[in-house]
């Protein structure tokens, strides 16, 4: 049924459109209410259009409303100058967001987008969602996840995760980024923190700091500036320190690093190994600079053969 001003129902059953200058082309049970003018429903069942300047190309039990598009699919949701692109459960209900398939994703603010998957979520000014299962934005303006599983982005702007499960970045830790792995997290205001990969590593209200991989790996509270490049099970707590890999170590004073295997810091800006092996050292001391270390065949005192450049 054809009710509105320049209106056109064509084949199909039980179509009703009641806006001025709308179009339903075929389908059954598909409604254009009066509010809907300038609006197409290409064909399909029980699809609605309840505002204006909107478009529905088929599938069933889909809505949308002001300015919004749907291209088909099952029971999507498009408001508020946004686009679904089929799919099913899919809801871009954000001005100017939008979905492009898969099944319940949502792109709820404003410039959002969720590409396809399951169960994503794009909450947070121009946040972005590729793909995957269960991943989410949360109040995160322009942040970013590409895929995976279940990771998040929690109250964190400008934040990214590429993909891998459960990697997480919450507490606003803004300017914060995860490469991939898996149950990695960034949390407690860590700012410009970043994990490249590995598993289970974490970096707690550390600004500036980073992981590059590994496992168990943890810079922790107030270890701004720091990192760990790999190995397991290694912790620094201490400002500008770094593990540069092994396991078990922990270092906790400040311009401190280490290496090897359960070695533990005793002072500040040293360098802490289990053993040192001075190869090709050279012969000296000649006119090698201040602090250098050098082998000489004629021992200067004490017996010994390795000396330090005064």
């Amino acid at each position: 049924m054809a009710a509105g001003c320049s209106t056109f129902v064509g084949s199909g059953q039980l179509n009703s459109s009641s806006g001025t200058h709308s179009v339903i082309a075929g389908g059954k049970c598909n409604i254009i209410s009066a509010s809907g003018y300038y609006s197409v429903i290409g064909g399909g069942f029980c699809n609605t259009i309840t505002c204006y300047y909107s478009f529905i190309g088929g599938g069933a039990t889909n809505s949308a409303t002001n300015n919004s598009v749907i291209g088909g699919g099952n029971s999507n949701c498009s408001n508020n100058i946004s686009f679904v692109g089929g799919g099913q459960d899919n809801y871009a209900t954000g001005l100017m967001s939008a979905v492009g398939g898969g099944f319940a994703n949502e792109a709820i603010d404003e410039y959002t987008f969720v590409g396809g998957g399951e169960d994503n979520v794009a909450d947070g000014r121009a946040s972005f969602v590729g793909g995957g299962i269960v991943n989410f934005t949360s109040s995160s303006c322009y942040s970013f996840i590409g895929a995976g599983c279940r990771n998040a982005i929690g109250n964190s702007n400008l934040s990214g995760t590429v993909s891998g499960f459960y990697n997480q970045i919450l507490e606003f830790s803004h300017r914060s980024f995860i490469g991939g792995g898996g149950c990695n997290l960034i949390g407690g205001i860590s700012c410009h923190a970043a994990i490249a990969g590995g598993c289970n590593n974490s970096i707690l209200a550390s600004n500036y700091s980073g992981i590059l991989s590994g496992r168990l790996n943890e810079i922790y509270s107030s270890s701004n500036y720091s990192s760990i490049l790999g190995g397991l099970s290694n912790c620094v707590s201490g400002e500008f320190s770094s593990i540069l890999g092994g396991q078990g170590n922990l270092v906790t004073h400040q311009w401190a690093s280490a290496s090897g295997y359960n070695v533990a810091s005793v002072a500040d800006c040293t360098f802490h190994v289990n053993c040192l092996n001075a190869c090709d050292t050279p012969l000296g001391p000649g006119t090698l600079p201040s602090g250098t270390i050098f082998y000489s065949t004629t021992p200067i005192s004490g017996g010994r053969a390795l000396y330090i450049v005064p």
